[in-house]
């Protein structure tokens, strides 16, 4: 009988440890996917590919920045974006992108810290994604832009 009280908390351990190795994995994996779709979202905007960059977005997509010329908050949907891309007005800057830190939370929404380094431009930016049925879409992106 006391072997049985050691091994059940035993396997109890055992259990909540490999449950926690599988969500890390997962975890992983996920930042791995979000990465992915982020530089490839960079680089669709990058080469002004508008339709392949459309491909990346929700629909309720929508980039936040503040203007210092007009001293306002501008809040851009999706269409708008993707218009201004596919009339060459933004993109067309070679990027790096350079990760500052990635958060998934339980696989349905994550937030990445981002820097993208250009010859025209600086990006310090956070990029929220969310899980669709598609798989990972970019919901926002909210820069702070640095004209070089």
């Amino acid at each position: 009988m006391k072997k049985m009280r050691l091994l059940i908390p035993m396997m109890f351990l055992v259990v909540l440890t490999s449950c926690s190795d599988a969500n890390g994995q997962q975890d992983a994996k996920d930042q791995k996917m979000v990465k992915k779709i982020i530089r490839d979202y960079v680089g669709a905007g990058d080469e002004q590919d508008a339709d392949r960059l459309a491909s990346y977005l929700d629909d309720n997509y929508r980039v936040v920045f503040f203007d210092p010329s007009s001293k306002t908050v501008i809040s851009m949907p999706k269409d708008g974006y993707v218009a201004n891309i596919r009339e060459k007005k933004f993109g067309g800057d070679k990027r790096d992108v350079v990760f500052e830190d990635v958060l998934v939370y339980d696989g349905k929404n994550a937030v990445a810290k981002v820097q993208f380094n250009g010859k025209m431009a600086k990006f310090k930016t956070f990029v929220s994604l969310i899980m669709t049925d598609e798989g990972w879409k970019v919901l926002q992106d909210q820069p702070l832009m640095e004209i070089l």
